[in-house]
């Protein structure tokens, strides 16, 4: 959402781009420390919140992933050598953003 926002989420989809912008700046801030800060975008994942994530998905757009789905991404992330990726977004979302 915060770079394919869609109508009527306005406030959802500036903080997701936010989000990006955080990234980034963690990302030189930290870097001397040698520590990595990247963005993880799982899209839709199926949780209590799930009538929100599907209202705006329609037939074969996007995967609408259980929690578990996201944990390899997120496990990669983790265990990346020093000095790894930062500053960097890894996406699960299957269109383009």
């Amino acid at each position: 959402m915060g770079r394919r926002p869609a109508k009527g989420v306005s406030a959802y989809a500036c903080s997701k781009a936010g989000l990006w912008a955080l990234t980034q700046s963690l990302a030189l801030e930290l870097n001397d420390a040698n520590i990595a800060v990247n963005e993880l975008i799982p899209g839709p994942v199926r949780t209590d919140l799930t009538g929100f994530g599907e209202k705006f998905l329609t037939a074969g757009e996007e995967w609408l992933k259980d929690p578990e789905e996201v944990v390899p991404m997120a496990l990669f992330l983790a265990t990346q050598p020093e000095p790894g990726p930062s500053a960097q977004s890894f996406s699960l979302m299957r269109r383009a953003a």
